[in-house]
């Protein structure tokens, strides 16, 4: 039995235990997989409202697929060859861009790959532990999640957006119309312009580089640490700086990863010093950030096992897996 079909059937064993409500389906796009589906559009467009879909890291992109019903899609999740415990087979789901649309309210992406973007045109969404590179949400949606992902160019927020709560992510940069809403807690933002973001709550927060902050529209900014030197117009309401070695663990240290590197050290000045007492940072909060974006699904991580067996004697295999519950 090949060691790829092992993986699935020992999978689906796993996840059946969690998730008997929904019917979940097994994508994948690698030749000769042994999955319910090859191609991530066609398993969208035959899935009933409510079902999950499972993407399996493959060698080549999804490509760009629309989605107009409440489906949940999880993925392998990404760095996975940075982290440790993460999976056995280490490639990334990756699609190239995904069309949230009216209709699809109600569905949740986790431990996906959105190469270009993810466009969220529908309302009560969850975008939670993704590799994103862009990542827009429309005109008039409320009530969107965007937790513990790694956005490495730009979130960017329509109009007459409200309830938009972006959480323990690392985000290269934002922007806001100047009539929606948000929430900004518990980031790592590398490059912030406040005069981008308006009408919201920007705490816990760490910045790097900080701009545009000389008339802020109806914001709220306490109890984040700036990197730089603090704005004098926020140079109270708890927000200090720090440096970055007073904050993170050092490079040597074996979780120090493309994300691990915004661990907090021991003793760090980000510690217990957030809003009623969080840490500040990304794995600060009631939702922190998980490495490498491994979904809340049981992931193998180890598999020792012989290429042939015989029928009599069987085959010796090791597995160990972490239940991510």
């Amino acid at each position: 039995m090949k060691k790829q079909t092992f993986l699935f059937l020992l999978a689906g064993l796993l996840i059946s235990a969690i998730a008997n409500t929904q019917t979940t389906w097994t994508v994948d796009n690698t030749p000769g997989a042994p999955a319910d589906y090859a191609y991530l559009q066609t398993a969208i467009n035959s899935a009933s409202s409510g079902d999950i879909l499972l993407v399996q890291g493959s060698p080549s992109s999804y490509g760009n697929v629309t989605m107009a019903k409440q489906l949940t899609l999880k993925g392998p999740g990404y760095f996975l060859g940075e982290n440790q415990n993460t999976q056995v087979q280490l490639l990334e789901a990756e699609i190239e861009t995904l069309t949230v649309a009216e209709g699809a309210e109600g569905s949740a992406f986790y431990g996906l790959w959105f190469e270009d973007k993810i466009q969220v045109n529908a309302s009560n969404i969850i975008v939670t532990r993704n590799k994103i590179f862009l990542l827009y949400i429309g005109n008039d949606i409320t009530s969107v999640l965007v937790n513990g992902n790694y956005v490495s160019y730009s979130l960017s927020i329509g109009q007459n957006c409200s309830d938009i709560f972006i959480c323990n992510n690392y985000l290269k940069s934002t922007s806001n119309s100047s009539n929606s809403s948000m929430t900004i807690e518990n980031n790592y933002l590398y490059s912030f312009s406040f005069s981008s973001n308006h009408n919201s709550l920007i705490q816990n927060n760490i910045i790097l580089s900080a701009s545009s902050y000389n008339n802020p529209d109806n914001l709220t900014v306490q109890y984040n640490i700036f990197l730089g030197t603090v704005p004098p117009v926020f140079n109270c309401c708890d927000n200090f700086h720090a440096n970055a070695p007073e904050i993170f663990i050092d490079s040597d240290d074996p979780l120090y990863s493309s994300d691990g590197k915004y661990i907090l050290k021991a003793g760090s000045q980000a510690a217990g010093m957030g809003y009623e007492g969080a840490d500040i940072g990304i794995f600060g909060g009631p939702n922190p950030y998980v490495l490498s974006g491994i979904a809340d699904i049981p992931n193998i991580y180890h598999l020792s096992a012989p290429v042939s067996g015989y029928s009599i004697d069987g085959v010796n295999v090791n597995i160990k897996v972490k239940s991510n519950q």
